[in-house]
This record gives structure tokens, sequence and C-alpha cells, in this order.
């Protein structure tokens, strides 16, 4: 018998690994990685950020994702510019290269999901995303208690 905390795991995996195939011809025409294009799409949503809201956003570590901006800010894809009033704290935005990939990643994004509406099990599917939905703010409300 397969406990509950496995067989989430072991779905998390397989849904990250089928989304980072399904990427893969987005993301390499920009030299990124799945993380990184979420990144890029997170600012774009937020038009600036922090790094430390971005962190959070996508539940890395601040370090990480410090560095991970640094990169992408040689890349061209963000600017960085650390805060006159506490230099602790790192805003970043998207350069125009890094608009037009974010654009084009929800662009594609969109088509795949959009592919899915011919899909006979498309109610299963509506239904398993309001799910994970519903167990996403769970767990969020739980770590806020």
């Amino acid at each position: 018998m397969t406990s509950t905390a496995t067989s989430l795991w072991r779905f998390s995996k397989t849904i990250n690994d089928c989304l980072d195939r399904i990427l893969q011809p987005i993301i390499r025409r920009y030299g990124l990685t799945v993380t990184q294009a979420q990144l890029l799409c997170s600012v774009q949503k937020s038009g600036s950020s922090t790094v430390g809201a971005i962190a959070k956003t996508l539940g890395l570590a601040c370090t990480n994702t410090s560095a991970m901006c640094k990169k992408l800010s040689q890349m061209g894809f963000l600017h960085r510019k650390r805060r006159e009033n506490d230099k602790r704290i790192v805003s970043i935005m998207l350069t125009d290269e890094g608009q037009d990939a974010a654009r084009e990643i929800e662009v594609y994004m969109d088509r795949i999901y959009a592919s899915q509406k011919k899909n006979p099990n498309l109610k299963e599917l509506e239904n398993l995303m309001d799910s994970l939905v519903a167990f996403s703010n769970a767990c969020q409300k739980e770590l806020k208690e």
C-alpha cells in the first residue's frame, strides 16, 4: 500500500517531468531552465519584484533565487538593482528581451492548455485543476497556522 505522501511526491515529480519535456522547445530557444522560465513569468505578472518575493512565490531559497537572477541578468533577461534605502533588498524587473521571452512562454503554455479542450476527458482535467488549487490553498493555510 502506497502512503499519501509517497503518492504526492510521485505525482509531483511526474508532473514536473512532463512540464519540463513539454516546455523544452520554447525554453531551449532562450537557453533557459524551467525554473528560470517560471521566474521570468512570475516577474512579468508582478511587473517588478524583489528577489525575496520571487523566492517565496517559487518556493526557492533566497540564495538560489539571487544566483538565478544574477545569471538571468547576465543573459540579458533581467535588470537587478539594490534598493537605496536597504541594500539587502534587490529589485528585479524584466528587460525587453525578458518581456518577450516571458510573453512567448505564456502564449506557448496557453496553446498547450487550449489544445486540451478537444480532450474527451476535459472535465476530468478541470476537476483535477480545481482539486490541485484546493490542495495548494489547504497547504498554504497549514503553513500560516
